[in-house]
């Protein structure tokens, strides 16, 4: 059975080798579409996604006229490895499965705890707003290293902020009010 590398034409990298299967799998998960290039394990030679036999595409994705292969690669071959950027050999996730930890292995835990834990003093003790900006920084770290609860501690991080801005805002006026004479009957 043949296989054949994914490459990703922005970059040049080459994914795989995967056969007819695992490619009609990526098919079914929008990850592999029509006009995706590919190349045969064996051969080298490239093509599109839809000009492979065995590749089952919905119809309302087949491309409308087939197009030409665009020939060998040119350049260093680079070391095979699955979509996402796993290993050959390792499972590749699934839509909704968390994705792979970050360089050092980090996953964003701990930035995720600093940005409640910070966040929550700032509000709740200090009046100045420099804890909770902080945590909105650690909140957008965790999700940069891909945690899945990053997008929901940067929310929560951001109105609590404003809530804070709110509260201190308040405050002020009512200082205001009370040293301009508007403030309680003696």
């Amino acid at each position: 059975m043949n296989s054949f590398f994914v490459i990703d034409t922005n970059t040049g990298a080459k994914y795989g080798p995967a056969d007819i299967a695992t490619l009609n799998q990526w098919i079914t998960e929008n990850r592999l579409q029509p006009t995706t290039m590919l190349q045969d394990a064996t051969s080298g030679q490239q093509l599109m996604a839809s000009q492979v036999p065995g590749l089952l595409f919905p119809m309302s994705q087949a491309p409308s006229a087939p197009v030409a292969s665009a020939g060998p690669i040119q350049g260093p071959i680079q070391t095979p490895v699955q979509p996402m950027g796993r290993p050959i050999g390792s499972e590749v996730p699934y839509a909704g499965q968390q994705q792979y930890a970050y360089a050092g292995g980090d996953d964003g835990s701990k930035d995720i705890m600093w940005a409640y834990v910070s966040s929550a003093i700032g509000f709740l003790i200090c009046p100045i707003l420099l804890p909770i900006i902080y945590g909105i920084f650690r909140a957008v770290e965790a999700k940069k290293k891909g945690h899945r609860g990053g997008q929901t501690a940067v929310i929560v991080c951001s109105v609590l902020l404003i809530l804070q801005i709110i509260y201190l805002v308040a405050n002020i006026a009512a200082v205001m009010a009370m040293l301009s004479g508007g403030g309680a009957p003696r």
